[in-house]
């Protein structure tokens, strides 16, 4: 039954017997399952059955070895898993038949398809500590986005499928699905190289209060950022309020923090610092009572109290009798709806974060009116806005009655890295 046809075998262990792909010209003919046992002589067929057209047809075990010698070549197939051919090859040398070994795709394989995988593309792509080919990978990787429920959109589907072709990993890309597993050598969608210019003011020569320098000294801050340069060269330690406008990561922070501060030690009154997230406040809150905890700064976190998260033996100062008062826009405009003004006493400096929020649709116009209510309400304190992005920045700061300091330069390099995250999990992950 084999005489007219040019054949190839391609021969994979499954359970307790082998199978094998009987092609001619790439095309598959037939399947053989054959089952061999260990004679006096060696390993030998003791059962061959073959699948053809949907049917199965039971051959003598001698059609095996027929078959065997008329292939043209005899392929034993891995796909990266440890595979016993041991009994398989002892046949084959008692017949004195050669063979090769060759990477196929796994997943073909289940389908009893034969996908050769060469060398010079790193035998395809690695699937669960296998190799498939890459059309499998990618099918196996859309189901996969399917069923997480991520509407990821065409835009999303392709960069996923991109880093497929080129980290040849289905494992790594595919946890891109799960935020807190993500690979971040996968999830970094580009970087900013740093660009800086030497700072004009050092630490030592700063007018404000000795321990508070000493503290920053002692800190490593031996010379401001360029950002932080410019905002004392316009007023910052003179009580200006200012819109300072500058990249991701350039210091921006430690402007309003440095004025606040200061006028707490001077006793110009509380630092109010808000941002438009509970994790931003929950971090900012950490960072604060870690900095000025042996200082003699209070810190609290005014978020709602439902919204508050602590770790298991950790207490949260929420008192409005604190130098420092962290919280969200929402937070803090609630306490003013509340009646509780004059439990905030006397403000000094209001750090409003992220003001380019007054752009959001849904979130603008609220931020809109807290700031109209905090600058009635506290006529005297000086206020400090940070933005990384705005539209007019010099219209905004008019607006705001503020002076403008913009930096366009950026002294730290950065990694802007794209995360799949439904709404639950950015929460979950803003606050790693």
């Amino acid at each position: 039954m084999f005489d007219t046809y040019m054949l190839s075998v391609v021969v994979f262990p499954l359970r307790s017997y082998f199978v094998l792909l009987v092609l001619s010209g790439g095309t598959r003919i037939f399947v053989g399952f054959l089952v061999l046992e260990e004679m006096v002589k060696g390993f030998r067929p003791v059962r061959f059955r073959v699948l053809r057209d949907g049917r199965e047809q039971l051959l003598q075990p001698s059609e095996a070895v027929l078959l065997l010698r008329r292939a043209d070549e005899i392929l034993l197939a891995s796909d990266g898993y440890q595979s016993d051919f041991s009994s398989f090859c002892d046949m084959l040398s008692s017949f004195q038949l050669g063979w090769d070994r060759v990477y196929v795709c796994g997943l073909c394989l289940k389908d009893y398809r034969f996908t050769r995988l060469d060398e010079s593309d790193g035998h395809g792509v690695l699937f669960h500590g296998r190799h498939v080919c890459r059309e499998c990978a990618r099918s196996e990787l859309v189901s996969a986005i399917e069923r997480s429920g991520k509407p990821l959109g065409l835009g999303g589907m392709r960069r996923l499928l991109d880093l497929l072709d080129r980290f040849r990993d289905f494992d790594r890309v595919v946890g891109l699905l799960s935020p807190l597993e993500a690979d971040f050598g996968l999830t970094r969608f580009d970087r900013i190289e740093a660009v800086s210019t030497p700072s004009s003011v050092d630490t030592g020569d700063l007018p404000i209060v000795d321990r508070f320098k000493r503290l920053l000294l002692d800190g490593g801050l031996k010379k401001l950022l360029p950002v932080q340069s410019l905002a004392v060269e316009n007023g910052l330690l003179a009580g200006s309020s200012l819109l300072v406008v500058s990249a991701t990561a350039t210091g921006k922070t430690f402007v309003g923090e440095l004025a606040g501060v200061e006028n707490v030690l001077r006793s110009r009154g509380r630092l109010l610092f808000l941002v438009p997230l509970v994790a931003l406040a929950n971090q900012k809150y950490r960072q604060f009572k870690e900095r000025y905890r042996d200082f003699g700064l209070s810190v609290s976190l005014r978020v709602g109290v439902e919204r508050i998260r602590t770790g298991r033996g950790r207490s949260i100062r929420t008192s409005l009798s604190s130098d420092i008062i962290v919280g969200t826009y929402e937070g803090v405009d609630y306490l003013i709806r509340a009646g509780m003004l004059d439990d905030l006493g006397k403000i000094g400096t209001v750090v409003i974060d992220e003001v380019h929020m007054l752009e959001d649709d849904e979130r603008g116009h609220r931020i809109d009116g807290l700031i109209a209510r905090l600058r009635f309400l506290f006529p005297s304190a000086q206020f400090v806005y940070l933005s990384a992005t705005v539209g007019n920045p010099r219209w905004l700061a008019e607006s705001l009655g503020a002076c403008l300091v913009e930096y366009e330069y950026r002294p730290i390099s950065l990694e802007r890295h794209l995360v799949f995250a439904l709404e639950g999990e950015k929460q979950r992950c803003s606050g790693v």
